[in-house]
């Protein structure tokens, strides 16, 4: 995943360019060492030359040829006073005191001396005149002066000068030497310092380029390689999972900004150094844990597999997680590489399509065992109406019939909350406002719960209305008011709050079964005894009951999950044992549309008399007993009636009789042609047609639109035979 760094090009030839550099920067300090060498020996060779010559032996040629000079002057003197004088005693003088053999000798030794440095032959003249002068010099013993004595010293006195002159001319030649030496040294170490300089800084300015060169490619690269960790950071901070890796002992070596969003830090890199137990998921920790070593161990990955996850605000999350083994460039391995993804949503997405398959389910065989069921209460509540009629008389009779018919009204009712469910709504929908709803129904709801149960609303101002079925918005309310009051035996409170409530993109994870918008809460809160996980999961199933045999169908919870869920809302339940239980109802802010109107048959007084009417008249059905019930109530009114057990049929019948009036069908019937079928038919084949239709349950192959596009009339089943009449009058008058 990671790969070593590599040294950028020139960094690798640099030191080559380092190491020219020394070696010769080391030639040139040697030449200059060997130079100075060279040079120092000979200065030190003429120094020494011309430190011979500041000799005491120099001293003494100099004060010799002042002696002499001095001697010479006073012996003229004395000869020009004295001219008859010869001898005079040298001691008298105190030349003899100087002139000694001694003197004569470093004089001598002198003259050799500049001869060898001098490097002079033997045979020099000047040295040679000069020996000869000096030598007799020597070996004079004579203690008094007499004229050859003047003459030796005479010739000694030249030879002083001579030397003398000799000497002063080596000392000027010596220096003027010294000096050139001095003049060639400074210039060679010019040259010589000039040419290190040009050649150091030559080798210097391409040590500079390459060195920049190399700088500016390792910048350049290191430059490359941030924008690819970078780019690589993004990524991980962008795919819509969770990633992150551990070394050996489980301990995080990195993770993405989702995960470090999860674990409620600012940055990945403050997860580096961390462990699972010291996250807010610690309890799930050694299971993580056992499963990094399980993967590290077999170097087999571990996919796809789900677990728990306790989040910062302490819910329980469900994880898709994936595992593989994290290896290094050696190929070993140095820990585990993993991703998760938060499916909770997803969970609590297929758990509430599951719920809504399965209500589907229950609803198609509840509508279908209703409509059977409610063909057959019709039936029942014709011969009702005949035996009625044929036992106003009868006061004994008659008690039972009421009794009959009390019981029957409570079968249409269950049968129609079945169909209504089964259907999704009665079509009776309003603006309804839910504070005044509950407002009126308060008294109800108190009068339901025990004493010792503290009931409480708090209804919130200016609450937004809703678009539903206000009767079975009573009902639900009543149905979840009377399970709170069964879960507080002992007494407790209940509350019944509204609020309006916006939901925004990011709270739809908690609502799965809702859209962005605004809704209307309605809150039922109760102190009772609570219930499980396991239970909550499993109270809106059909026939789900925890009460005792025979106090419960399971079926009010049912109802008021497909009531709330047909009104496009949803219904969420809070709950843990020993805490008490919150129902929240979701219902969506009503739309400023109009009404719809409605083609269901109005309602009736029971008080009021059937009319009587004239006229042909249709009868479709394919049961039956409903068909025949249906032509007794028309004959026994007046009308003609023809009769057909499908759609098949009536087609013929209207093709073949001219003077029907009214078209009175069921819409759910075999054959290929329903109700509505027939009817749209039928106003084609006769425009002035009258159509009645009825159905004991519709489910999808009714549409109010479609019934109202052809004018017609819809009579839900079970009817009476005054319902029957009024609306076939109605109709047949031309009345709304």
């Amino acid at each position: 995943m990671f790969k070593t760094r590599k040294h950028p090009p020139g960094i690798e030839s640099l030191p080559r360019y380092i190491y020219t550099l020394v070696f010769l920067g080391l030639a040139l300090v040697g030449l200059f060492l060997a130079l100075m060498y060279q040079q120092w020996r000979a200065v030190n060779q003429q120094e020494k030359i011309l430190s011979l010559y500041h000799l005491p032996s120099i001293s003494v040629l100099y004060q010799l040829q002042h002696e002499l000079d001095s001697f010479r002057f006073i012996y003229l003197q004395a000869s020009q006073i004295l001219p008859g004088l010869t001898e005079l005693p040298i001691s008298s003088t105190g030349v003899a005191s100087h002139l000694n053999t001694k003197m004569i000798g470093l004089l001598l030794d002198k003259v050799r001396e500049l001869r060898q440095q001098f490097e002079w032959p033997q045979s020099d003249p000047a040295f040679f005149q000069l020996e000869q002068r000096l030598r007799p010099l020597l070996n004079q013993q004579a203690a008094s002066y007499s004229p050859a004595l003047l003459e030796q010293l005479t010739q000694a006195h030249l030879a002083a000068e001579q030397l003398r002159h000799l000497h002063d001319h080596a000392v000027h030649m010596l220096t003027r030497e010294l000096d050139q030496t001095y003049a060639q040294l400074f210039w060679r170490l010019f040259f010589v310092g000039l040419l290190m300089l040009l050649l150091w800084g030559g080798f210097m300015v391409k040590t500079f380029a390459v060195v920049r060169k190399a700088i500016g490619q390792q910048k350049s690269t290191e430059g490359k390689i941030k924008e690819h960790e970078a780019l690589l950071q993004n990524i991980l901070d962008t795919i819509p999972v969770r990633v992150f890796w551990k070394d050996k002992d489980s301990k995080y070596l990195g993770c993405n900004a989702l995960f470090a969003k999860d674990a409620g830090l600012d940055s990945p890199e403050e997860m580096v150094g961390k462990l699972d137990s010291q996250m807010a998921w610690a309890p799930q920790a050694e299971l993580y844990r056992q499963d990094d070593i399980r993967v590290m161990e077999t170097q087999k990955p571990k996919l796809a597999y789900e677990e728990p996850l306790t989040a910062r605000d302490g819910s329980l999350r469900t994880l898709e997680t994936s595992k593989v083994p994290l290896y290094n460039q050696a190929g070993e391995v140095i820990g585990v590489l993993g991703v998760y993804t938060d499916i909770t949503q997803r969970k609590l997405q297929e758990e509430a399509l599951h719920r809504s398959q399965k209500m589907e389910a229950v609803g198609q065989l509840a509508g279908g065992i209703a409509h059977d069921f409610n063909n057959q209460l019709n039936v029942v509540l014709g011969y009702l109406d005949f035996l009625n009629e044929y036992l106003q008389q009868d006061t004994t009779a008659r008690p039972w019939l009421t009794k009959i018919e009390q019981s029957t009204e409570k079968c249409i009712q269950l049968t129609r909350r079945l169909l209504d469910f089964a259907r999704g709504g009665s079509g009776e929908l309003e603006k309804v406002d839910l504070n005044a709803l509950i407002f009126d129904l308060s008294e109800l709801l108190q009068r339901s719960l025990t004493p010792n149960i503290d009931f409480q609303l708090q209804l919130a101002e200016a609450l937004w209305l809703v678009h539903i079925d206000k009767s079975r918005a009573e009902d639900a309310l009543l149905n979840i008011v009377l399970n709170a009051r069964d879960a507080m035996p002992d007494g407790g409170r209940l509350i019944i709050e509204t609020y309006n409530y916006t939901l925004l993109p990011a709270s739809e994870e908690m609502h799965p079964q809702l859209s962005e918008g605004d809704y209307v809460v309605i809150s039922i809160r109760d102190t009772g005894i609570g219930m499980s996980e396991e239970v909550r999961r499993k109270i809106f199933t059909p026939f789900f009951t925890t009460k005792e045999m025979g106090k419960g169908s399971g079926l009010g919870l049912t109802m008021v999950y497909g009531f709330i869920r047909q009104c496009g809302g949803d219904i969420q339940v809070i709950s843990q044992p020993g805490n008490g239980a919150e129902f929240r109802l979701y219902f969506p802010r009503a739309e400023q549309i109009a009404e719809p109107e409605t083609c269901l048959s109005s309602k009736v007084d029971s008080n009021q008399t059937v009319p009587a009417g004239t006229g042909t008249i249709l009868v479709v059905d394919d049961e039956p007993e409903l068909l025949t019930l249906a032509v007794t109530h028309l004959q026994s009114l007046g009308y003609q009636t023809l009769e057909a057990n499908n759609g098949v049929q009536a087609l013929t019948k209207l093709k073949s009789h001219s003077e029907i009036d009214l078209l009175f069908s069921d819409i759910v019937m075999p054959g290929g042609v329903n109700g509505l079928q027939l009817a749209q038919q039928a106003v084609q084949l006769c425009p002035e047609i009258k159509i009645l239709l009825t159905s004991g349950h519709a489910g999808n192959t009714v549409s109010l639109s479609k019934i109202k596009s052809i004018d017609a009339k819809l009579l839900p089943k079970p009817y009476t035979k005054l319902e029957l009449g009024l609306n076939i009058a109605a109709l047949l008058k031309g009345k709304p």
